[in-house]
C-alpha cells in the first residue's frame, strides 16, 4: 500500500535531515493550528509531528490530531511539539517516540518551554536553547564527572529562570553567579570538545524517523473512541476553515467556497432556506417547509407570540406588514438559525451531502476564491495599507446592494444578509473584503 509520510519539522531537525532517513517525505514547517487538517491526510498515511509554533500563532489542537486519528492516519510525536503532545493522547492512539515524550508522558517534564526555543522565521535556525537539551547535557556532564550534581542542579535551576527566547548558553554564563563560574568553565571546555554531538531533540527526532523508515510503527485502529461522541463545533468550523481543494497550487478551504456562493449565486438564498428548513424538518423531505413550520408552532414558536420589537428585529417592516403568519415564520427561522453557533449546519467537507446542497456548480467559486487569493496577495504587496482590510466599507456595501438589487443601507441590506446565511450585513461585508478587488477587477486573474 502507497502512503504518504508528512514530517512537520523545523529548528530541531531540517528538511534535508529528513530526506536523509526518509527520501519521499513531504516536508512541512513546524505545524500550527489548521496545517493538519490542510494536507488532506488518508488512512494509512503518517502525520509526523517534530516541530510545532505555539507564541507566534495558534499551536495545533488536539482535536485535530484526533481527527486524524479517527481517520486512519498515523500520528507521530517526537522531540518538541510532537512529544508533548504525544504524551497528551497516547491514550488515543498517538504514537510517542524518545526520552523527551517518555519523560512528558511520565510527569517528569510538565513545562511547554522545556521544549521552545526561539528561531529565525524563514529557514528557521535556533536562536535559543531548549531546556529539555540544556538538562541533557547537564545530566550527561555529571555522568562524565565534569560537574557535580549540586551543581547540574544549580545551572538548571538556572536556566529554568530564563525565558525561553533567551535561554542560551551566553545568557545562563552571563545569569549565573560567582559560585557557578568554575562549572561553567569546566562545562564550556567539555562541551566544546563533544561539538558535534546531537542533541536530545535531534536524537529523538532521528528516532522516530528511523522506525517509520524501518516499517516498525504499529498501525490499526486507534481504539473505540472514535465511534463516541468525541467532536464538536469547533471542529467542524476548523474542517470547513482548512479544508478543502487545490486550485493552481492554491489551497481553497471549503468555507472560502461557500462565502462566495452566499454573495455571488442568485439562487443561494433559495437554496439556503430549503437546506436550514429539511435539517429542522429532521430529515429531507418533498415538502420540508410545512414540516419545520409545524414543529416550530408545536414547540410553541409563532408569529404572533412575538412583541412588535421582536418582529421588526428580523423582518423589514414591509414583511411584516405583507407576509402572512406562515411566510414570516419561515423568513425568522432560517434568518435567526445563523446566531446558533451549537447548530451542526456548516458542511465541513466538500465530499459531505450538504455541501452538495449549498454548492452551485455552474458557479466555479473554487476558482474565483484562488484568483481572489492571488489578487489580494499581489494587491497586498504593493504597499502599505493595501490590504483587503483597509478597504472603505461604503464600497463594499454598494457592491452588496447591487449583486442583491437592494438599497445600501436599512433593514433590506440586512434582510437578504440574513437570507444568506449571514448573521448581519455586517457579517456579509466582511466576508466580501476577500472577493472584491477581483470581483470589480482591480487585477484580473492571470495578470500581476
Amino acid at each position: 500500500m502507497t502512503r504518504t509520510v508528512h514530517v512537520f519539522c523545523g529548528p530541531t531537525i531540517t528538511g534535508p535531515q529528513v530526506r536523509q532517513i526518509l527520501p519521499d517525505a513531504v516536508i512541512h514547517p513546524p505545524v500550527r493550528h489548521g496545517d493538519l487538517l490542510r494536507i488532506a491526510a488518508g488512512p494509512g498515511d503518517v502525520a509526523v509531528i517534530i516541530d510545532g509554533v505555539w507564541h507566534q500563532a495558534a499551536p495545533v489542537r488536539h482535536k485535530e490530531i484526533l481527527f486524524l486519528l479517527a481517520s486512519g492516519v498515523i500520528v507521530v510525536g517526537a522531540a518538541s511539539m510532537g512529544a508533548l503532545r504525544a504524551a497528551e493522547l497516547a491514550p488515543f492512539g498517538m504514537i510517542g517516540v524518545g526520552d523527551i515524550f517518555a519523560r512528558y508522558r511520565d510527569g517528569i517534564l510538565t513545562a511547554d518551554d522545556e521544549v521552545a526555543v526561539a528561531h529565525t522565521p524563514d529557514d528557521r535556525l535556533p536562536l535559543s536553547e531548549a531546556m529539555a537539551d540544556i538538562q541533557a547535557i547537564l545530566t550527561q556532564a555529571e555522568a562524565d564527572g565534569v560537574i557535580t550534581g549540586e551543581e547540574a542542579a544549580c545551572l538548571a535551576g538556572q536556566a529554568r529562570h530564563l525565558h525561553f527566547t533567551r535561554r542560551t548558553w551566553g545568557a545562563l554564563a552571563a545569569a549565573a553567579g560567582p559560585d557557578s563560574r568554575a562549572a561553567l568553565d569546566r562545562l564550556g571546555h567539555w562541551r566544546s570538545a563533544r561539538a558535534a554531538a546531537a542533541s536530545a531533540k535531534t536524537g529523538d527526532a532521528q528516532a522516530a524517523l528511523d522506525l517509520i523508515a524501518a516499517g516498525m510503527l504499529p498501525a490499526g485502529p486507534p481504539g473505540p473512541w472514535p465511534a463516541g461522541q468525541w467532536g464538536n463545533m469547533y471542529l467542524r468550523d476548523w474542517l470547513a476553515r482548512f479544508c478543502g481543494v487545490d486550485v493552481d497550487d492554491v489551497h481553497v478551504p471549503l468555507e472560502l467556497m461557500l462565502r462566495h456562493q452566499q454573495i455571488y449565486s442568485a439562487d443561494f438564498p433559495r437554496r439556503w432556506r430549503r437546506y436550514v428548513l429539511s435539517w429542522m424538518a429532521g430529515e429531507p423531505l418533498p415538502d420540508p417547509e410545512a414540516r419545520a413550520l409545524h414543529a416550530a408552532e408545536a414547540a410553541g414558536l409563532s408569529v404572533r407570540y412575538l412583541s412588535a420589537e421582536q418582529v421588526a428585529y428580523w423582518l423589514t417592516p414591509a414583511e411584516a406588514a405583507e407576509l402572512d403568519d406562515r411566510e414570516q415564520l419561515a423568513r425568522i427561522l432560517v434568518r435567526a438559525v445563523a446566531h446558533d453557533l451549537t447548530a451542526p449546519l456548516w458542511p465541513a467537507s466538500v465530499s459531505e451531502a450538504s455541501a452538495g446542497a449549498l454548492l452551485d456548480p455552474a458557479l466555479d467559486s473554487a476558482g474565483f476564491a484562488a484568483a481572489a487569493i492571488r489578487c489580494n496577495t499581489t494587491i497586498a504587496g504593493a504597499g502599505p495599507k493595501r490590504t483587503i482590510w483597509h478597504l472603505r466599507e461604503d464600497l463594499l456595501r454598494a457592491h452588496l446592494a447591487g449583486l442583491w438589487d437592494t438599497g445600501p443601507d436599512g433593514e433590506d441590506l440586512t434582510a437578504a444578509a440574513r437570507d444568506r446565511g449571514f448573521t448581519s450585513a455586517a457579517d456579509a461585508i466582511r466576508e466580501a473584503r476577500r472577493f472584491y478587488l477581483l470581483a470589480v477587477g482591480v487585477l484580473r486573474p492571470g495578470t500581476g
